[in-house]
């Protein structure tokens, strides 16, 4: 598989087919969005999470609409003191925009993107560079928390927001 959780990608721009149709694995209006892949599935399949910014000017103000509904919603839901105790961190409410696509139907936005300089690199600059961004890349794993981590923040977090809510109830 060429792509993993985390990697930046594009959709390629071509028309969509009959066997697209059936699939439901590609649409027209996927072409050009780009995003991060968020899982990878055994048959060469992935879950793409979507940039906002990608989306044309419509699907992004209705995302946005849907967002602010939903937010809408569920504060409607709560009690007023249980609304006034959150903060604005709390009370956002953040949608994805998650796609199913074929990873045949992705392009890498890595190193192959940018565009080449005309002038080579010496074997020795070249060599030094690529030590340097490894070694930046593995500093960068080793800081980035753990789904484990998420979790435990997540739920020492709720946890928190229980005992406020308590306090003050």
């Amino acid at each position: 598989m060429r792509f993993k959780p985390g990697d930046r990608v594009k959709i390629v721009e071509r028309p969509m087919t009959a066997a697209d149709a059936k699939s439901a694995l590609f649409f027209d209006y996927f072409c050009n969005l780009t995003g991060t892949v968020s899982k990878v599935y055994d048959d060469g399949t992935l879950t793409v999470d979507i940039d906002l910014d990608s989306l044309p000017e419509d699907v992004r103000r209705r995302h946005h609409e849907i967002e602010e509904s939903v937010r809408r919603r569920w504060l409607d839901g709560l009690s007023e003191e249980n609304r006034d105790k959150l903060s604005e961190k709390e009370s956002a409410v953040k949608l994805e925009y998650k796609i199913l696509i074929a990873e045949s139907d992705l392009v890498s936005l890595g190193k192959s993107s940018e565009p080449s300089s005309s002038k080579p690199k010496s074997s020795a600059s070249a060599s030094a560079s690529e030590k340097k961004s490894s070694r930046s890349s593995a500093e960068k794993k080793e800081s980035r928390p753990t789904e484990a981590d998420l979790a435990r923040a997540e739920a020492e977090h709720l946890k928190e927001i229980a005992k406020r809510i308590q306090s003050g109830a």
